[in-house]
């Protein structure tokens, strides 16, 4: 019988700490736990240890279920660190619930020292509640009690799924440091699964082996197949700015169905085969390939009803289509590839998934005698995908690919703040694979529009120099204007709340233009007031207030991972300041100009008599780069940050 996983490594750099021989039993506790103390000066907490048991067995009726118990135990070393108490158990269920996870047990209790001596609080098993998050989610949530800084936690849950095409993923590492994490689990040898070993180059210990025992099973016989995977002294996964998602760069294993052996009808089922067969399957889906057919047909009804719709060249014909699914049909915030619902539901309720907006773009494009075709993809949130496998639960997202006399056009329908060849955020996460009958192509996902963020700013002073008065007006456009019409809805309260945080005050009325027009910048303005700070007899100002980056979000030594900007973009802040009369500049920002690989930077300063103008622009020159440049980019950040944040001295003239 052979081993049936098969193993895919990827590089990633680690430091090892010293290793601690600690009980890793729940209930088995001593003062060597108690009185840890984790070499990480930053760690909030620490994992004593983490380990994960996956057992595949049968029932009284035959069927094989997976039962996945994990047991873990962390000392808590910060205030902040408490929030480890908080456990939430994820539960997948079928839409229609008939299949579906269960918690079957469940442990807690909290180690606390009290005059010398190790104290137990058992977790009340009562104080446990469920949350649905969608159609497929449920969240199994407790906390344990009387936790504080030096406590010790443990928990213990046992989940019994009927879902075998995934085991349960194992992260080794995490946020906080763990010392010793394990993943055993024993395999039914009627189940292939490829396993794929993320940002691991080696365990700490593994073993795979045949169990002697054999297990009788209606007449046939077979011998599990166990797998014990460790790692020690894992460091903290904690420099989390500019990356997809954490999930991207954890150190983890997952495990995917490759093949099932079903011993009575002595036959093979592939669940992963090629992506031609993937290709093939789905269209003839009844919610994906089958979906768009029937869309076709009703979009010559559309047609017949809108005909200006097919007016003009392809360019202007796909604008027109894209824009007539976003003005008419509204994204319900589900994801997935799928179409959630019936096109007759669909069309009744003008609402739908990723799915089912994006297959009804694709099969209006096709009507109208434009080809185009899904490209799948995962989202940021979802983590990045591996090629070398066509697993479909990484794929979480769907788009329509045009291939175009200029080139191509990559069009997303379920947000109607963007132009038509925008894509949203959480599309921008490296490749996609395009559905087609050309093979396996993929392609990388990037918007090509161009975005700036500019921030002009008018400052003169009261006539009794107690306040600076202040115009402000911003501009933005492509996924700048985008990010800020999510993220403050043009709301005048929300707008207002954020020209607050940027340091000004008692904000005037707030206008705002190109909201409804993507193809437009997008601009707020308003004016504001700022006490003036003083010093004896000088003014201390700073020409850009809050607007820009305050601190270096590189504060690491090294990184081993590329930096992401999501996408390019140039940022400008101008600021025109009037000079009271009586007062000047004791000093004037020097001009920099700066022209590299990473960033262009050009920061121009100029006086006029009484007038002082500081125009400061920057522009990265691409969206990502790779860990040897972080060195470059840390320091090209905390020069931003200087120069940025400079401070005007304005003091009387001398007599």
């Amino acid at each position: 019988m052979k081993q049936l996983l098969t193993f895919v490594f990827l590089l990633f750099t680690t430091t090892t700490l010293i290793a601690q021989e600690l009980s890793k039993e729940l209930g088995s506790i001593s003062m060597l736990d108690m009185n840890y103390q984790s070499e990480d000066e930053k760690a909030e907490a620490v994992k004593l240890f983490d380990i994960g048991k996956v057992e595949i067995k049968y029932n009284s009726e035959g069927y094989f279920y997976l039962e996945y118990t994990r047991s873990s135990r962390i000392k808590i070393l910060k205030n902040e660190g408490s929030k480890w108490a908080d456990v939430k158990v994820v539960l997948y269920h079928s839409e229609d619930s008939r299949m579906k996870e269960r918690v079957k047990e469940v442990t807690g209790n909290v180690y606390n020292i009290d005059e010398g001596e190790i104290v137990k609080t058992e977790f009340d098993k009562k104080q446990v509640f469920k949350e649905k998050y969608n159609d497929h989610l449920t969240f199994y949530k407790f906390t344990l009690p009387k936790v504080k800084v030096g406590s010790v936690i443990e928990y213990e849950y046992k989940v019994i799924s009927p879902f075998l095409s995934q085991l349960p993923e194992w992260a080794f590492q995490d946020r906080i440091p763990t010392l010793y994490s394990e993943y055993y689990l024993t395999i039914v040898p009627y189940y292939d699964y490829y396993f794929v070993a993320q940002n691991i180059r080696d365990f700490s210990f593994q073993e795979s082996k045949i169990l002697p025992s054999p297990v009788r099973y209606y007449g046939h016989e077979y011998r599990l197949i166990e797998h014990r995977f460790v790692m020690e002294d894992v460091i903290a996964f904690r420099d989390e700015n500019y990356i997809t998602s954490i999930e991207d760069y954890l150190m983890k294993a997952n495990f995917q169905l490759n093949t099932y052996y079903n011993p009575f009808k002595s036959q093979k089922s592939e669940y992963v085969s090629t992506w031609g067969k993937l290709h093939e399957n789905l269209l003839k889906d009844d919610d994906f390939g089958k979906y768009i057919k029937k869309v076709e047909k009703l979009a010559q009804k559309i047609y017949s009803n809108q005909p200006y719709l097919l007016e003009g060249t392809t360019v202007e014909k796909v604008k027109k289509i894209v824009q007539y699914v976003k003005q008419n049909y509204i994204w319900d915030n589900e994801f997935g590839i799928y179409a959630h619902q019936s096109l007759k539901s669909f069309q009744e309720t003008k609402t739908g998934s990723v799915g089912s907006i994006n297959l009804f773009l694709i099969g209006m494009l096709r009507a109208g005698g434009i080809q185009a075709d899904p490209l799948l993809l995962s989202t940021r949130h979802n983590g990045k995908i591996f090629s070398e496998y066509p697993f479909k639960h990484y794929y979480n997202y769907l788009i329509a690919y045009l291939k175009i006399d200029r080139g191509q056009l990559l069009l997303d329908a379920t947000t109607s703040l963007l132009a038509y060849n925008e894509l949203p955020v959480r599309c921008l996460n490296e490749k996609g694979i395009i559905l087609n009958d050309d093979g396996e192509t993929w392609i990388k996902i990037r918007n090509h529009v161009k975005s700036y963020d500019k921030t002009t700013l008018t400052i003169s002073f009261s006539e009794d120099l107690s306040t600076s008065e202040v115009k402000v007006k911003k501009s933005l456009k492509g996924m700048d204007a985008y990010v800020y019409k999510r993220e403050y809805q043009n709301t005048e309260q929300k707008l207002k709340e954020y020209f607050e945080n940027k340091g000004l005050e008692n904000i005037g009325r707030i206008l705002t233009a190109g909201v409804n027009t993507p193809t437009q910048s997008y601009e707020i303005k308003t004016s504001a007031e700022k006490p003036v700070e003083q010093l004896v007899d000088k003014i201390i100002l700073k020409p850009f207030f809050d607007f820009p980056l305050a601190k270096n979000p590189f504060t690491e030594k090294e990184r081993n991972y590329i930096i992401d900007f999501i996408y390019a973009n140039s940022k400008e802040y101008i600021a025109s300041i009037l000079v009271p009369e009586g007062y000047t500049i004791k000093e004037v920002p020097e001009n920099l100009i700066l022209e590299n690989d990473l960033i262009t930077i050009n920061f121009f300063t100029h006086q006029i008599e009484n007038e002082l103008l500081l125009k400061y622009t920057y522009q990265f020159k691409k969206d990502k780069f790779n860990p040897q440049d972080y060195i470059e980019i840390k320091k090209t950040f905390a020069l931003l940050v200087e120069k940025l944040n400079v401070q005007l001295v304005l003091e009387p003239l001398e007599n």
